[in-house]
Protein backbone atom coordinates (compact mmCIF):
# COMPACT_ATOMS: atom_id res chain seq x y z
CA UNK A 1 0.00 0.00 0.00
CA UNK A 2 2.49 2.25 0.96
CA UNK A 3 4.53 1.71 -2.56
CA UNK A 4 0.81 2.94 -4.26
CA UNK A 5 1.53 5.89 -1.93
CA UNK A 6 4.65 6.82 -3.21
CA UNK A 7 4.36 5.92 -6.98
CA UNK A 8 1.22 8.14 -6.94
CA UNK A 9 3.27 11.12 -5.51
CA UNK A 10 6.04 10.33 -7.90
CA UNK A 11 3.84 10.56 -10.40
CA UNK A 12 1.49 13.85 -9.47
CA UNK A 13 4.78 16.06 -8.45
CA UNK A 14 4.99 18.23 -11.08
CA UNK A 15 0.96 18.89 -10.55
CA UNK A 16 0.90 19.08 -6.85
CA UNK A 17 4.46 21.61 -7.08
CA UNK A 18 2.56 23.86 -9.27
CA UNK A 19 -0.65 23.51 -6.77
CA UNK A 20 1.51 24.74 -4.30
CA UNK A 21 2.97 27.83 -6.32
CA UNK A 22 -0.49 28.46 -7.50
CA UNK A 23 -1.90 28.73 -3.83
CA UNK A 24 0.76 30.34 -2.41
CA UNK A 25 0.07 33.51 -4.97
CA UNK A 26 -3.68 33.09 -4.34
CA UNK A 27 -3.47 32.98 -0.78
CA UNK A 28 -1.35 36.22 -0.68
CA UNK A 29 -3.51 37.84 -3.28
CA UNK A 30 -6.91 36.65 -1.16
CA UNK A 31 -5.75 38.46 2.43
CA UNK A 32 -4.31 41.34 0.42
CA UNK A 33 -6.66 42.63 -2.20
CA UNK A 34 -9.30 43.61 0.75
CA UNK A 35 -6.48 44.99 3.13
CA UNK A 36 -4.88 46.97 0.54
CA UNK A 37 -8.52 48.07 -0.70
CA UNK A 38 -9.38 49.13 2.34
CA UNK A 39 -5.66 51.18 2.86
CA UNK A 40 -7.07 52.35 -1.07
CA UNK A 41 -10.17 53.96 0.99
CA UNK A 42 -12.81 51.68 -0.48
CA UNK A 43 -15.78 51.34 1.34
CA UNK A 44 -16.95 48.21 3.51
CA UNK A 45 -20.17 47.58 0.37
CA UNK A 46 -16.93 48.53 -2.25
CA UNK A 47 -14.74 45.77 -0.84
CA UNK A 48 -17.69 43.23 -0.75
CA UNK A 49 -18.06 43.66 -4.49
CA UNK A 50 -14.08 43.42 -4.93
CA UNK A 51 -14.89 40.06 -3.01
CA UNK A 52 -18.25 38.90 -4.63
CA UNK A 53 -16.34 39.55 -8.17
CA UNK A 54 -13.87 36.88 -7.73
CA UNK A 55 -16.62 34.29 -7.05
CA UNK A 56 -18.24 35.71 -9.97
CA UNK A 57 -15.44 34.95 -12.04
CA UNK A 58 -14.84 31.75 -11.02
CA UNK A 59 -17.99 30.61 -11.80
CA UNK A 60 -17.78 32.01 -15.25
CA UNK A 61 -14.60 30.07 -15.07
CA UNK A 62 -15.95 26.70 -14.11
CA UNK A 63 -18.50 27.16 -16.80
CA UNK A 64 -16.15 28.02 -19.68
CA UNK A 65 -13.31 25.78 -18.57
CA UNK A 66 -14.26 22.51 -20.72
CA UNK A 67 -14.33 24.18 -24.03
CA UNK A 68 -10.99 26.26 -23.34
CA UNK A 69 -8.92 22.84 -22.25
CA UNK A 70 -11.02 21.28 -25.14
CA UNK A 71 -9.68 23.73 -27.84
CA UNK A 72 -6.06 24.20 -26.44
CA UNK A 73 -5.37 20.90 -24.18
CA UNK A 74 -4.71 21.41 -20.28
CA UNK A 75 -1.34 22.34 -20.20
CA UNK A 76 -1.61 25.12 -22.35
CA UNK A 77 -5.13 25.94 -20.80
CA UNK A 78 -3.36 25.84 -17.07
CA UNK A 79 -0.05 28.05 -18.87
CA UNK A 80 -2.98 30.80 -19.96
CA UNK A 81 -4.64 30.67 -16.75
CA UNK A 82 -1.72 31.14 -14.48
CA UNK A 83 -0.63 34.25 -16.66
CA UNK A 84 -4.51 36.08 -16.26
CA UNK A 85 -4.07 35.48 -12.45
CA UNK A 86 -0.12 36.47 -12.44
CA UNK A 87 -0.98 39.71 -14.70
CA UNK A 88 -4.02 40.72 -12.77
CA UNK A 89 -2.05 40.15 -9.08
CA UNK A 90 0.46 43.11 -10.91
CA UNK A 91 -2.12 44.61 -12.29
CA UNK A 92 -3.93 45.61 -8.67
CA UNK A 93 -0.84 47.74 -7.57
CA UNK A 94 -1.26 49.82 -10.67
CA UNK A 95 -4.64 51.55 -10.26
CA UNK A 96 -7.19 52.35 -7.33
CA UNK A 97 -10.65 52.93 -9.74
CA UNK A 98 -13.05 50.15 -7.89
CA UNK A 99 -14.52 49.02 -11.26
CA UNK A 100 -10.55 48.18 -12.16
CA UNK A 101 -10.43 46.10 -8.78
CA UNK A 102 -13.53 44.04 -9.40
CA UNK A 103 -12.60 43.47 -13.57
CA UNK A 104 -9.22 42.13 -11.98
CA UNK A 105 -10.54 40.43 -8.81
CA UNK A 106 -13.00 38.47 -11.50
CA UNK A 107 -10.23 37.63 -13.91
CA UNK A 108 -8.42 35.87 -10.83
CA UNK A 109 -11.68 34.02 -9.91
CA UNK A 110 -12.00 33.33 -13.27
CA UNK A 111 -8.44 31.79 -13.80
CA UNK A 112 -8.82 30.00 -10.99
CA UNK A 113 -12.08 28.29 -11.41
CA UNK A 114 -10.32 27.01 -14.32
CA UNK A 115 -7.25 26.06 -12.73
CA UNK A 116 -8.85 24.32 -10.14
CA UNK A 117 -10.82 22.09 -13.02
CA UNK A 118 -7.36 21.23 -14.40
CA UNK A 119 -5.83 20.34 -11.96
CA UNK A 120 -8.31 18.32 -10.41
CA UNK A 121 -8.76 16.02 -13.47
CA UNK A 122 -5.55 15.32 -13.61
CA UNK A 123 -5.05 14.24 -10.50
CA UNK A 124 -8.55 12.13 -10.76
CA UNK A 125 -6.96 11.26 -14.13
CA UNK A 126 -3.79 9.88 -12.96
CA UNK A 127 -4.39 8.49 -9.09
CA UNK A 128 -6.89 6.14 -10.77
CA UNK A 129 -9.83 4.50 -8.99
CA UNK A 130 -7.98 3.45 -5.98
CA UNK A 131 -6.09 5.57 -5.48
CA UNK A 132 -7.92 8.82 -5.92
CA UNK A 133 -9.06 9.61 -2.50
CA UNK A 134 -5.58 9.81 -1.47
CA UNK A 135 -4.32 12.23 -4.44
CA UNK A 136 -7.30 14.31 -3.76
CA UNK A 137 -6.27 14.41 -0.07
CA UNK A 138 -2.67 15.11 -0.74
CA UNK A 139 -3.82 18.02 -2.77
CA UNK A 140 -5.85 19.21 -0.24
CA UNK A 141 -3.05 18.97 2.13
CA UNK A 142 -0.98 21.01 -0.37
CA UNK A 143 -3.69 23.56 -1.35
CA UNK A 144 -4.32 24.33 2.29
CA UNK A 145 -0.79 24.59 3.01
CA UNK A 146 0.03 27.20 -0.06
CA UNK A 147 -2.63 29.23 1.41
CA UNK A 148 -1.33 29.41 4.95
CA UNK A 149 2.22 30.12 4.03
CA UNK A 150 1.10 32.54 1.26
CA UNK A 151 -0.77 35.04 3.68
CA UNK A 152 2.23 35.13 5.97
CA UNK A 153 3.93 37.16 2.87
CA UNK A 154 2.24 40.21 4.29
CA UNK A 155 4.53 40.31 7.70
CA UNK A 156 7.84 40.74 5.45
CA UNK A 157 6.47 44.59 3.14
CA UNK A 158 4.16 47.10 3.86
CA UNK A 159 0.61 46.28 1.81
CA UNK A 160 0.58 49.68 0.42
CA UNK A 161 3.66 49.08 -1.92
CA UNK A 162 4.31 47.22 -5.01
CA UNK A 163 6.30 44.44 -3.49
CA UNK A 164 3.27 42.08 -2.32
CA UNK A 165 1.53 41.76 -5.65
CA UNK A 166 4.56 41.18 -7.29
CA UNK A 167 5.97 38.11 -5.02
CA UNK A 168 1.88 37.11 -5.58
CA UNK A 169 2.53 37.44 -9.14
CA UNK A 170 6.15 35.26 -9.00
CA UNK A 171 4.43 32.99 -6.95
CA UNK A 172 2.02 32.18 -9.87
CA UNK A 173 4.43 32.18 -12.59
CA UNK A 174 6.52 29.87 -10.81
CA UNK A 175 3.50 27.56 -10.91
CA UNK A 176 4.03 27.29 -14.77
CA UNK A 177 7.96 25.88 -14.29
CA UNK A 178 7.07 22.37 -13.16
CA UNK A 179 4.46 21.11 -15.67
CA UNK A 180 5.94 23.32 -18.40
CA UNK A 181 9.44 21.58 -18.10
Amino acid sequence: MQVFLLILILTLLPVFTSVFFLIVGNGLLTTLVPLRAAIEHFSAPQIGLIGASYFAGMLAGTWLAPLIVRRIGHVRAFAAYAALVAIAAISFALTDQLWLWMVLRAANGFALGGLYGIVESWIIARAGPTQRGRGLGLYNIIHFSGSALGQQFLRFYDPRGFQLFSLAAISLLTALLPLAL
